[in-house]
């Protein structure tokens, strides 16, 4: 209230200003005004400021927390695809007969060969890849591809005996370690090692291991280059205890992370995220876990615009200010340059609507006029509401994210009249499939399509429930679990779905979390909602429950390796109806099981059966570039969206690797034709010569030796083998040099009386006989 001498004269004023006899008045109030709004511009300045920097940090958190899912799934994909390539390994025959071997034959070139190909396919399959060893226990011997054969005691790099002697878990990935290049070299590498017991069964029927060392700089540097981060502040891999174990400075690893000038003197914003400087520049720091390693990750996201913006905003606010100060002292020269209104009316006027009859003014009174003024403007009124829905949305989502404590949800949830119930709720997530194409193809302006999902949505809500737009395209609802039974809220979603592509045409499907939380656990169950709508391109039906795919959690990993010698055998037979009937028996056999529906898991079923495909085509000799088209096969399975998208994804390749094999395969024939018979005849003389031994040596399975036999020779491998011999038994029969038991030795019979036997079967007479 104006008070005083100076207070008087003015509400009591009905003539022109003269401004040479009141100047003094007006600077007063000039300075008043001007005063005034600067404190307001003050205060606003500062509560901009915070509101502006909370909700940058909410923004770029969520954008953080997505670079930081494409680093975790880079990383998880590099290490599970090695793990998967060392359980195969073991699978190969050259690998077995090197572990069976004893000590004195490693040397022989039959052994050590097809091992030496086999893992030099192995280490350049993945040009990160630094060196691949196989332990033998029962020889006691190691083969490196960087240090060659050796006793195990001889190798330099003694970290993985430690391990196998320890008796510890059949796969372990060892943390990054300093690794010698070579025996002759004091030099090292930081490398990081899989470890992997041969077989996996378990250690008590351990024959030796294989170890897969990894340059942790190349990894690195080719997760970074995937995801184009900024190079100043790139990502760190942290194990357990803090201590850095990938890192783009190689003088960082091996220390732990609080001794870093950054994270010393980093702020404090949340659990997962803080703010910290690096080189010059800020930037959020995002953290989360890699359990199945016990690994942590440390990213960063730059907020370089965020300091420019803001820069930019006091800026303006101060030029607000200015032009603000310079209407004040127009509005001041208005005021004293005009005749003014008795004052002393006004107010009379504004006591008698408020009191009325002469009773005293109370702060009471003053709001239910406030109130009914409000009431009698609609377009006050109108304003006012839709304000009110937004800040009512914007707590929903607060909710969402978890951002608020109780008490202040408690207080959001009272101050904006929102009715929901706090405990007993169920989460609900509709999804509008392909929204804006849909529109498009449609011809149906956005607003209008809103405000009629907004309708379905209101015809069709549940009691003391709530529904929150998240995105354009995610509605989430919020249900009373207390109140409507399960089916009852899929009847309701399924009839919202039925409506949205009735009256839109629009495709939609549902994910629920039906395990009951309460107003302040709203985040965790909005993420098992969340996964279940990812899960639904491998499950039945419109509507998923998170409880359909927790099967997801365990641990054990399923997979139809029975069904892969019958997707070798037609592709070799090219059968492609038998290699589409085959498909959709695995297809059908995974997306079968609960755990598989999980969409954490569906990557890693579809990339084993991926790598199967690579080892087939390697092994029949089929061209790599002739199958996949483009580089980025990993990418496409990792964005396959269903089980059909799935199948057409493998059909192809499927179809593919038969019509070139159908190509080449005669070609391969006649040099698999000459290999076999250039190996028969050089050692057929040998008692010991038998068709393992010649699948061995021409790498090539007895089963595929007999075909191309009977497609060449008319007959197998025994009976062609036989009639060499017995050929060769003639020319010595016929020279008469040599007795009947020394003939058969020399061209291979391991006794005379079989000898005598098989000669009698194709010449239809005894050597002796032929003789005389």
């Amino acid at each position: 209230m104006i008070k005083g001498k100076w207070g008087e004269n003015a509400m009591r004023r009905k003539f022109r200003l003269n401004w040479m006899k009141d100047r003094k008045l007006f600077v007063k109030f000039l300075v008043f005004m001007v005063s005034a709004n600067i404190l307001i511009m003050a205060v606003m300045s500062v509560l901009f400021h915070y509101e502006y920097k909370k909700s940058i940090m909410k923004s770029f958190g969520e954008s953080g927390e997505q670079l930081l899912l494409e680093v975790k799934n880079s990383v998880e994909l590099v290490f599970d695809n090695i793990m998967r390539s060392s359980i195969q390994v073991y699978n190969d025959r050259s690998v077995k007969r090197f572990m069976d071997a004893d000590a004195s034959k490693l040397g022989s070139y039959d052994i050590m060969q097809p091992v030496k190909e086999k893992l030099q396919q192995l280490r350049l399959s993945c040009n990160y890849v630094h060196s691949v060893y196989l332990y033998a226990q029962r020889s006691g011997r190691v083969f490196s591809t960087a240090y060659g054969l050796a006793d195990a005691e001889e190798l330099p790099d003694q970290a993985f005996l430690a391990w196998y002697e320890a008796k510890t878990p059949t796969i372990q990935i060892m943390n990054t370690h300093p690794m010698r290049l070579s025996r002759y070299t004091k030099e090292s590498l930081d490398a990081i090692s899989v470890f992997t017991l041969l077989p996996i069964s378990g250690y008590e029927s351990a024959q030796g291991a294989m170890v897969v060392n990894i340059d942790q700089k190349q990894i690195y540097e080719k997760i970074l280059d995937k995801l184009a981060m900024d190079e100043r502040a790139p990502f760190y891999i942290l194990d357990d205890s803090g201590q850095i174990i990938m890192a783009k400075d190689s003088g960082q690893l091996y220390r732990n992370i609080e001794e870093l000038d950054f994270y010393k003197e980093r702020t404090e914003e949340t659990s997962r995220h803080f703010l910290v400087t690096i080189e010059g520049g800020e930037y959020m720091a995002i953290t989360d876990s890699l359990p199945e390693y016990g690994w942590q990750i440390l990213s960063f996201y730059p907020l370089e615009s965020v300091h420019t913006s803001t820069v930019r905003m006091g800026r303006f606010l101060i030029l607000f200010d200015l032009a603000a100060i310079l209407i004040c002292f127009v509005m001041a020269c208005l005021f004293f340059n005009e005749n003014t209104k008795d004052i002393d009316q006004l107010l009379t006027r504004m006591n008698e609507q408020i009191s009325g009859s002469g009773r005293p003014v109370d702060r009471g009174r003053i709001y239910q006029q406030v109130r009914r003024t409000i009431s009698e403007n609609a377009d006050l009124t109108k304003s006012l509401n839709e304000t009110r829905g937004l800040l009512k949305e914007r707590v929903l989502v607060s909710l969402i994210h978890g951002t608020k404590s109780r008490e202040e949800t408690d207080a959001d949830l009272e101050h904006y009249e929102i009715a929901m119930a706090k405990t007993d709720l169920l989460v609900a997530i509709i999804v509008l499939e392909e929204f804006d194409e849909t529109l498009k193809k449609q011809d149906i302006k956005p607003d209008l399509a809103s405000l009629s999902v907004t309708n379905i949505l209101q015809k069709n809500r549940f009691e003391n429930s709530q529904t929150v737009y998240t995105d354009i395209s995610e509605i989430v609802l919020f249900i009373d679990g207390s109140r409507y039974k399960v089916s009852e809220i899929n009847a309701g979603l399924l009839e919202i779905i039925r409506l949205l592509h009735q009256n839109l045409g629009i495709r939609a499907f549902a994910g629920i979390c039906d395990e009951k939380t309460d107003v302040y656990h709203i985040r965790q169950a909005y993420k098992n909602a969340k996964e279940a709508v990812r899960s639904r391109y491998f499950c039945q039906g419109d509507v998923v429950y998170y409880s359909d795919i927790r099967g997801g959690d365990q641990t054990q990993f399923y997979y139809p390796f029975e069904l892969e010698k019958y997707f070798e055998q037609a592709v070799c037979l090219g059968d492609t109806g038998e290699a589409m009937r085959l498909l959709d028996e695995f297809m059908e056999d995974v997306a079968g099981r609960a755990y598989a529906r999980h969409s954490g898991n569906i990557k890693f079923l579809l990339l084993q059966f991926n790598s199967f495909l690579i080892n087939t085509a390697n092994k029949l000799n089929i061209p790599m570039d002739q199958i996949y088209s483009n580089d980025n096969v990993i990418k496409n399975i990792f964005f396959i969206r269903g089980k059909e998208d799935a199948k057409f994804f493998f059909s192809a390749l499927l179809k593919k690797m038969i019509r070139v094999y159908e190509q080449t395969r005669s070609d391969k024939t006649s040099r698999y034709y000459e290999r076999i018979m250039e190996c028969i005849r050089e050692n057929y003389r040998d008692s010991a010569f038998n068709m393992d031994r010649l699948s061995d040596s021409v790498g090539i399975s007895p089963t595929y030796i007999n075909q191309i036999l009977n497609g060449r020779e008319n007959r197998p491998f025994n009976q062609l083998v036989n009639e060499m011999r017995i050929n060769a038994a003639v020319e010595c029969l016929e020279s008469g040099e040599y007795k009947i038991q020394e003939i058969a030795e020399m061209v291979g019979f391991s006794s005379s009386k079989y000898f005598i036997s098989v000669f009698k079967k194709i010449m239809g007479v005894t050597p002796g006989n032929y003789q005389k």
